[in-house]
C-alpha cells in the first residue's frame, strides 16, 4: 500500500474527532500519534515521492497546502539553505515533522502579555529527521535551516491555515515589532532578518527558490548598505 495524503488527511481527522472537540491538546495528542504511526509505516522516500507530485502549481515556501479542511491543513515545506524565518505565530496547534535536514526553533514569550513590547527568547531547539514535535495554538516562534542543502519538512496543523490568516501576528525582524501577518510580508521579513545577521548565503538561496524575490531582496540590501531602514513595501504576490 502506498502512502496516501488523502488517507492520512482522514485518518487525522478521525482521530481529533474520537477526542472532545473542546479539548485542543487532546486533539494534537492524537493527531501526533496518527503522524509518528504514519513515519513507522512509509519511508521518507515513499512519503517523498508522494508529496512532491502534490505540490500546487506556483506555490512557494509556506504555501504549498496539500490539505485543507475546517478541521486540519497539511503543509509539504521545502526550505532553502541557511533558511531564517521572521518571528510569527499560528493560532492553531502544529504537528511538524523533519523528513529530509534540520529545522532549528527559537520559541518565544511576550513580556506580561504584552503585543506592544518585543517578545524574549524562550528557549531553542532543532528537529532532528524523523522527529515529530508539537507546537501549541498559542506559540511565537522562528525557524532556520542551519544546513548547506534544503529541509523537506511535513506540517499539520489544527484547523484551516488560510481562515485565520488575519488573526495571524508577525513581528519585524529589526525592532520585533508585532503587526498583521501577510505571506509577502512574511517572506519580506525574513529576507531582512537574514540581510541584518549577514546572511548571505540564505538570501542567494531564498533568490534561488523564488526569483520574484530578488527586487525586495535588492532594495533590503541596498538600504543596508547605505545605513537605511530596511523595511520596504512587500510584494502584492510571492511565488517561484
Amino acid at each position: 500500500m502506498t502512502f496516501s495524503i488523502d488517507t492520512f488527511a482522514s485518518d487525522l481527522e478521525k482521530a481529533m474527532n474520537d477526542t472532545s472537540t473542546s479539548d485542543v491538546t487532546a486533539r494534537q495528542t492524537a493527531a501526533t500519534k496518527v503522524f509518528r504511526a504514519t513515519l513507522e509505516k512509509y519511508s521518507i522516500d515513499e512519503l517523498m515521492t508522494v508529496l512532491k507530485d502534490s505540490i500546487p502549481p506556483g506555490a512557494s515556501i509556506g504555501e504549498m497546502i496539500i490539505h485543507s479542511s475546517d478541521e486540519l491543513t497539511i503543509l509539504y515545506g521545502k526550505v532553502p539553505p541557511k533558511f531564517q524565518s521572521a518571528v510569527h505565530n499560528h493560532t492553531i496547534f502544529a504537528c511538524i515533522c523533519c523528513l529530509i535536514g534540520h529545522e532549528q526553533n527559537t520559541i518565544y514569550t511576550l513580556n506580561n502579555g504584552s503585543m506592544d513590547v518585543p517578545p524574549n527568547v524562550e528557549k531553542q531547539f532543532t528537529v532532528q529527521p524523523g522527529q515529530v514535535i508539537e507546537l501549541p495554538a498559542d506559540v511565537i516562534h522562528s525557524i532556520s535551516n542551519p544546513d548547506d542543502s534544503e529541509a523537506h519538512l511535513l506540517h499539520i496543523y489544527g484547523g484551516d491555515f488560510k481562515a485565520v490568516m488575519n488573526e495571524r501576528t508577525l513581528w519585524s525582524s529589526e525592532e520585533l515589532k508585532a503587526m498583521p501577518f501577510s505571506f509577502p510580508e512574511l517572506m519580506k521579513e525574513c529576507c531582512v532578518r537574514m540581510k541584518l545577521s549577514g546572511n548571505d548565503e540564505g538570501l542567494d538561496a531564498v533568490a534561488d527558490a523564488i526569483p520574484s524575490l530578488v527586487p525586495v531582496i535588492n532594495e533590503i540590501v541596498g538600504k543596508v548598505a547605505a545605513g537605511d531602514d530596511p523595511a520596504v513595501p512587500a510584494q502584492e504576490h510571492v511565488s517561484q
